[in-house]
């Protein structure tokens, strides 16, 4: 299946309103397009009456394709691409609670710097905060400071005034 863009089968649920039991159940049939990459389902990103597809029938010794239902089913019929026990069995060996754990499992196997990353942005976010109380802690002792300056400056004026005036009275 050919696509610029596939979801999983929980994505594709979620934005066409398609439950996954359904898709599921689809896939199982044969009923719809879909990729399979050993772990996960993948549909096109496409309406679901875009992905049904009618199975390529053909009578033996013909190329002619009809559609299945059209076929007595007791007549020599041959498929074109996997068997059904095969997509069958492919199905049956699909576990849709463990799938996901599964594919989070592999994805993290094939990606090791996830872990780091995940570690570095956690530290990234404790050295974040820890600077903010820093500057907070700063601020406040900038107008502490401020404050104390401005005290130092009144006292150092009255100081000068009556530095001034003693001068005056002694001469």
């Amino acid at each position: 299946m050919s696509s610029t863009y596939q979801l999983s089968l929980t994505e594709y649920s979620a934005k066409y309103g398609v439950s996954v039991s359904t898709l599921r159940r689809k896939i199982k049939k044969s009923e719809i397009l879909h990729d399979f990459d050993g772990v996960k389902y993948w549909l096109e990103d496409t309406p679901l009456s875009n992905l049904i597809h009618e199975v390529p029938v053909t009578f033996l010794g013909s190329n002619s394709n009809f559609k299945a239902e059209s076929v007595d089913p007791n007549f020599g019929l041959q498929f074109d691409g996997p068997s059904l026990s095969d997509l069958i069995s492919e199905v049956d060996r699909f576990d849709p609670e463990d799938d996901e754990a599964i594919y989070l499992e592999k994805r993290r196997a094939l990606n090791p710097q996830s872990p780091i990353l995940d570690e570095l942005k956690s530290a990234y976010d404790q050295n974040l905060k820890t600077k903010d109380q820093m500057i907070q802690q700063l601020q406040e002792q900038i107008v502490d400071l401020k404050t104390l300056n401005k005290v130092y400056e009144s006292e150092l004026k009255e100081v000068t005034n009556q530095s001034k005036s003693r001068q005056i009275i002694d001469y």
